[in-house]
């Protein structure tokens, strides 16, 4: 389970978020690429332009209270936002995306 004060999902370990809600993916990440793929291909800077903070420390408080919200609903029709979210998540990780023992071989992969 994550190993903080609430059952968040921003900060939680990808393993025991993946647990939690038996997927594997998270159905944040999950959601944020939905949505990107769907009207978010042709903006420019799609991943390098930020987002409005605000609204993306809104979306992060209703992700992490399990509060019900649709990435397709106007409050969110800035995909920076969404991607500004989805990036915010992978920041806060406590463990890299590659973790630490498989490093090496990712690198030796590439």
């Amino acid at each position: 389970m994550c190993f903080f004060f609430t059952d968040r999902v921003f900060g939680c370990p990808l393993l025991a978020l993946c647990e939690r809600e038996g997927t594997t993916v998270p159905n944040f990440v999950r959601q944020c690429v939905e949505a990107v793929e769907k009207r978010g291909l042709e903006a420019d800077g799609i991943y390098r332009v930020s987002g409005n903070l605000a609204t993306i420390q809104k979306l992060r408080f209703l992700v992490d209270q399990e509060v019900e919200f649709n990435l397709d609903d106007s409050q969110w029709e800035d995909i920076h936002v969404v991607t500004g979210a989805l990036k915010m998540f992978f920041r806060e990780l406590p463990e890299p995306l590659f973790p630490f023992p498989f490093f090496e071989l990712f690198v030796e992969a590439i």
